[in-house]
């Protein structure tokens, strides 16, 4: 009944008369029927059977709450009756991914979604948008196993590549269906004790182990850094730890580093995280905690700024800029967190990778003095790339 279909992270889906068409740059790469077809957390669109929370007005929104608040709106209205269906998400899919398609399906099988779903889509959320906290006490619960799933298909070598991505979706589906069975009993998925769980044991041992990896991280892929940084509501800046990492092997390094007493210089922590993910181009994912006071704000448009110099060099400025991804300055720029549900705190390499080696990249969050406060009378959203590329030459003395 239903089919699951992966395509690259940044592909455009629109809808033409009764197919919806996904675009990969300026090819179609795939026609679905309408009505038949709902593509989730791809597709840089909302509407006809396509939602993608990084649109204006959802920013503070993943998909899976988008379809949770109201799924008639997103889903109901654009179904049609059929023996087969396809759900599309992005490669490597992320809980979001996983969680909005789940609830699509449910919703699709029912015509439905019950009451308890809200905790379901809540807890998505938490995850999605970086809130979630590690409980060093309670490291085995849904966000954990499903990390844990994804990081064992991968390490699958009888797997092929090629069906990663569904083995990843089917065995985390499972795993949907006994969190939905303690959801109907009336129990939060913080109340089950998941360590209990028949036949997720490799999963749990790779969570319980994961410490340790974490640890391999720190001594010899790491380094530590002091770097200055903004409160989001109160000025001047302030100094904190920053843990640089290259291609941690960690699946909770990030919940770890925040909660890391020992080796952070101040023992509270890394209020800021950076770290080199595999790719051809460089990938790059910088954060502050969310549920800190600190802000990113200028750091991302700064480094998208060294990004548009690098590509400056072979391109003209109308080719780099192309159809303006909406809410930025360019199609394909730097991600710097510029969403409410972001609010500055994290920062994205662009669709593809990033030119920049990462060298510049991390000299770029140590030059604080040039992107702390950048256009702090503007938004970010009305802002020409002549005007970016002006300002930044001004504050680098070039």
């Amino acid at each position: 009944m239903f089919n699951y279909i992966f395509i690259p992270a940044g592909s455009v889906v629109r809808r033409e008369a009764d197919l919806l068409l996904i675009y990969d740059d300026k090819h179609v790469l795939q026609a679905l029927p309408y009505g038949k077809t709902f593509v989730l957390d791809v597709g840089n669109s909302l509407g006809d059977g396509v939602i993608d929370h990084h649109q204006p007005g959802t920013e503070d929104l993943c998909v899976a709450s988008i379809i949770m608040k109201n799924p008639e709106e997103w889903i109901g209205r654009h179904l049609k009756d059929s023996d087969k269906y396809y759900l599309v998400t992005h490669l490597n899919p992320d809980f979001d991914a996983l969680g909005s398609a789940y609830l699509a399906e449910r919703y699709i099988k029912e015509r439905s979604l019950p009451d308890f779903a809200i905790k379901f889509a809540d807890y998505i959320l938490e995850v999605d948008s970086g809130k979630k906290q590690l409980n060093r006490e309670h490291t085995i619960e849904p966000f954990s196993l499903v990390l844990a799933i994804s990081e064992s298909i991968r390490m699958d070598s009888t797997i092929l590549p090629k069906d990663k991505d569904l083995q990843n979706l089917k065995q985390t589906f499972r795993l949907f269906d006994l969190i939905w069975d303690v959801l109907s009993e009336g129990y939060s998925l913080k109340d089950g004790n998941w360590e209990l769980l028949t036949g997720y044991q490799k999963y749990i041992s790779l969570i319980k182990n994961d410490f340790t990896i974490y640890t391999e991280d720190l001594g010899e892929r790491s380094e530590v850094r002091r770097v200055r940084l903004n409160k989001k509501d109160s000025p001047g800046s302030y100094s904190v730890d920053c843990l640089i990492t290259k291609f941690p092997q960690s699946i909770l390094w990030k919940y770890w580093a925040r909660g890391e007493a020992d080796y952070s210089p101040n023992h509270k922590g890394f209020t800021m995280t950076v770290a080199f993910l595999p790719s051809k181009n460089t990938r790059a994912i910088l954060a502050v905690d969310p549920t800190s006071k600190y802000t990113l704000r200028g750091l991302g448009l700064y480094i998208d700024y060294l990004e548009m110099t690098r590509l400056l060099e072979n391109n003209s400025i109308g080719k780099i800029v192309g159809k303006k991804r909406p809410g930025f300055h360019r199609q394909n720029p730097w991600y710097d967190g510029r969403s409410t549900m972001h609010n500055f705190t994290i920062i994205d390499t662009p669709r593809g990778g990033s030119m920049l080696p990462e060298a510049a990249i991390i000299d770029a969050a140590l030059n604080y003095m040039v992107w702390n406060n950048a256009f702090p009378e503007r938004e970010y959203g009305d802002l020409k790339p002549e005007e970016i590329m002006v300002y930044f030459d001004r504050k680098s003395g070039i």
